[in-house]
Order: C-alpha cells, then sequence, then structure tokens
C-alpha cells in the first residue's frame, strides 16, 4: 500500500491509498471514502513520509493532472545555485547542500565529521558523490 496525504476542499485532511494511481504533490484528486467520494489535494507523498501511517481512511480513485506550464524561471533569486541535497565541491572543501539562502547568496555545506560551512554560492559547483550514499550525511 502507497499513502498519500490529501487536504479536503472543507480544510480537513486525511491518509489515502493511491490505489495504483501515479501521483504527484500538488495534484486535485477524488477519494473514495467511508463517508462517500470526496475532492482534495495532495499535500504528502510517499516518498516524503519518515514514518507512513499504517492505514489509509480511502482509495485514490481518480487524479486529475493539474496543467504544467513551461516557465522561465532563471530570473528568480538563486535559480542558478546548486540544488539542495546535492553533492558540492569549493575551495575549502566538498560535502552535502544542507542550507541555500538564494537572496544573500550563500550555500551551507555539510562537510565530514557533520561540520557545517557557509561560502559564496558562485564558488560552488556540483561533484560526483564518492561513496554515492544519497544522504544529507554522505
Amino acid at each position: 500500500m502507497t499513502i498519500v496525504g490529501v487536504r479536503l476542499s472543507d480544510g480537513g485532511a486525511l491518509w489515502a491509498d493511491t490505489n495504483g494511481h501515479s501521483v504527484s504533490l500538488l495534484d486535485r484528486v477524488q477519494i473514495d471514502t467511508t463517508r462517500g467520494v470526496v475532492e482534495g489535494v495532495t499535500f504528502a507523498l510517499p516518498e516524503q513520509l519518515l514514518n507512513p501511517p499504517r492505514e489509509a481512511c480511502g482509495e485514490v480513485i481518480a487524479v486529475f493532472v493539474r496543467e504544467r506550464r513551461s516557465v522561465d524561471c532563471l530570473s528568480l533569486p538563486g535559480a542558478d545555485v546548486v540544488a539542495l541535497g546535492t553533492y558540492a565541491t569549493n575551495a575549502a572543501g566538498s560535502g552535502r547542500v544542507v542550507a541555500i539562502d538564494a537572496v544573500r547568496r550563500l550555500v551551507t555545506i555539510r562537510i565530514a565529521g557533520g561540520r557545517e560551512m557557509m561560502v559564496d554560492a558562485d564558488t560552488v559547483s556540483e561533484a560526483p558523490c564518492p561513496d554515492d550514499s544519497g544522504g544529507i550525511y554522505g
């Protein structure tokens, strides 16, 4: 069972089994519940949950995928900065990007031993993770 969080139109929320549907964040969905069929918007996906709920209160029966527009976001502050969670390097060291201050153009990198350093975003570049751990502590 794969569970997603759904915010209902009345303001309530529930956990729903995806029932095999492919669901993205902020998709409008129809849920079959014991109260009948309700609609809402997904707010939590399985990969975002550390401890997913063991039970669902309904099943997704339809997904209304929102229109995805191609928007040029390169003018937004920080659009050109390395992504949060990636492995990055600069002259002072390499590690996982754990924070970004897009307005001040600062990047915080967690390096070996758990130490963090805040550096100018323009001095940082994405790099391959040496141990391929994928975690923020790698």
